[in-house]
């Protein structure tokens, strides 16, 4: 551990440096213990990524003042909030951004921390955390575990001034509080696991504590670091993970430049963004971009351009890693004034052709096993010039934090329409296409959201993907390493055998319900392979039609749209 002001050997209260390190202890413990809240996760599928989750979350909340040297509480407390809030990620990220937020509002005003600035702090923060739930909010989650916490210090903060002890209650508490979660839900105990996101904020808990106590943080580290497997060979960064493929470097020549309204109009289109001036007539623009017209076109009209460079970044990382070059997906769509554009996730490069090729104005990175954070998403906004945008997060873990997004893109009229999976995401940017052929309706976004929302119905969603535990749910048994069908999240067929499995998997479907499944192949997966599953379930269900499609996603075979 480093970055700690050493305690007094009374805790009646911390000051803000003091706060600062008890908050890196609760993130230095959560990043010992992240990957057992991974393993939490209810479903067997390779997306059990709440321990990252809140992981990045804590990472971005310290971020903003890791270089912070300041005595006051309520300042430490109000930065770490906001890196929270912006960095947050997945359902449970957003919830425990949104503690830390109640932990803001509530000692803005502290210069120092006592224990009744702590129970208003947890409370403020319970309260915090239920409002950005869905409604109604489910007990027995990482909700839970802070309301139950809450309450318990408030009953004890008259008999407790040490907030060492009142940490002890906390802690306790969100033990006993985490082990009743199966009681509340009870998928949770059908699949034999307590809540992972109160497991995080438990772990997180802990860590203040064993700070406070003077406990080392890094005990585990080299057993942990012995029972860990070999580092795996790092798979080809897809151009959707690759982020921003275009470098654009140029000169504007002009009179009367305003960097830093020039900086502020360029920063909205990329990241890695640095404008310079001469202080005269000249200045340096450079931004990584997904369009290179769009910045080139600005510059253009600010004055002459000149030494204008524009380099594919994706492409030479490909060439370096000696992998052949392969031309990434880009948006099709040309947007023109008032028009109502989409902004979508993606969780691989052939699902991100589908969905530029039926109109998305911009793609975000993600999926399963890495959501989105509000700040990517809210960047991806703001990078378009339209005012009217539609998001869709295709992912049920990334829709709280797209709402979050959203409430923060005050210059953007934005609708979340919450899309749990890609096949309803496919299917509503099929309607987009279908509304935008009209021309009288392409700034019409009541007209959108309501067409694209009832498209949402329309489909059923299947997957196919490995078995990360041993599980039995629902009846049905599956192995790690098994593969596993699912249809609407739930698991309904197992196996060892690929085109067995999908067999098996369309054999449950009702034929009188559905006509047409469409195979999305991911990138464990090759074309020949997938056509051959396709031909073999169209010779063994010939009531459907089956239409094989490269995705190019990360650890599921397939993904299946069923209409």
């Amino acid at each position: 551990m480093t970055d700690q002001t050493p305690l007094s050997s009374e805790y009646a209260s911390l000051d803000g440096r003091q706060f600062k390190s008890m908050l890196l202890a609760g993130m230095a413990w959560l990043e010992q213990h992240y990957q057992i809240v991974n393993q939490l996760n209810v479903f067997p599928v390779p997306d059990g990524d709440t321990g990252i989750n809140m992981l990045l979350t804590m990472q971005s909340a310290y971020s903003e003042i890791a270089e912070l040297d300041d005595p006051h509480v309520g300042n430490v407390a109000r930065k770490f909030a906001k890196g929270a809030v912006n960095g947050s990620r997945g359902n449970s990220g957003v919830i425990l951004s949104q503690i830390w937020r109640g932990f803001s509002v509530a000692l803005r005003e502290l210069e120092r921390l006592d224990t009744p600035g702590f129970v208003s702090a947890c409370e403020t923060g319970t309260r915090f955390a239920y409002d950005a739930a869905p409604k109604p909010a489910r007990e027995g989650t990482i909700l839970t575990i802070i309301r139950e916490v809450s309450e318990r210090l408030g009953s004890e903060v008259e008999t407790r001034p040490d907030l060492r002890d009142l940490l002890v209650s906390a802690v306790d508490q969100a033990n006993d509080a985490l082990v009743r979660t199966p009681d509340m839900l009870p998928i949770l105990k059908q699949a034999g696991v307590v809540d992972s996101g109160g497991q995080g904020l438990t772990f997180i808990l802990e860590g203040m504590l064993r700070h406070l106590r003077g406990e080392s943080l890094e005990a585990e580290m080299v057993a942990a670091a012995a029972a860990a497997p070999g580092r795996k060979q790092v798979p080809v960064m897809s151009a959707m993970e690759f982020g921003h493929p275009y470098d654009v470097q140029m000169l504007v020549t002009g009179t009367n430049l305003d960097v830093e309204h020039i900086r502020v109009a360029i920063e909205k289109m990329g990241d890695s963004t640095i404008v310079t001036s001469d202080g005269d007539t000249t200045v340096k623009i450079h931004v990584h971009v997904f369009d290179p017209g769009q910045p080139i076109s600005y510059a253009s009209r600010l004055g002459v351009i000149s030494d204008v460079v524009v380099e594919n970044m994706y492409q030479q990382y490909l060439e370096n890693i000696g992998v052949e070059v392969v031309e990434a997906p880009k948006p099709t769509v040309e947007l023109l004034p008032g028009d109502v554009a989409v902004v979508a996730v993606s969780p691989g490069d052939g699902l991100a052709r589908v969905f530029y090729e039926q109109g998305a104005a911009r793609l975000v990175s993600g999926g399963q096993t890495m959501n989105p954070s509000v700040e990517e998403i809210c960047t991806a906004i703001n990078e378009l010039s339209a005012e009217k945008v539609i998001f869709l997060p295709n992912n049920s873990n990334i829709v709280l934090a797209a709402q979050q997004a959203a409430r923060k893109c005050k210059d953007k009229q934005v609708v979340v329409l919450p899309s749990k999976n890609v096949p309803q995401g496919v299917v509503a940017m099929f309607q987009y296409a279908n509304v935008r052929l009209h021309e009288a309706n392409r700034n019409n976004l009541d007209l959108f959201v309501e067409q694209m929302s009832e498209a949402l119905e329309q489909v059923m969603a299947g997957e196919v993907t490995t078995a990360v535990r041993s599980v039995e749910i629902d009846g049905v048994r599956a192995e790690a390493g098994q593969l596993i069908g699912l249809l609407e999240g739930k698991i309904v067929v197992s196996g060892d055998d690929l085109a067995q499995l999908m067999h098996d998997l369309i054999g449950r479907l009702d034929s009188n319900a559905y006509e047409l499944v469409t195979l999305y192949y991911g990138s464990n997966v090759t074309a020949a392979e997938a056509q051959d599953i396709g031909d073999a379930l169209g010779h063994d269900y010939p009531y459907f039609s089956f239409e094989v499609v490269a995705g190019g996603q990360p650890h599921y075979h397939f993904f299946l749209s069923i209409e």
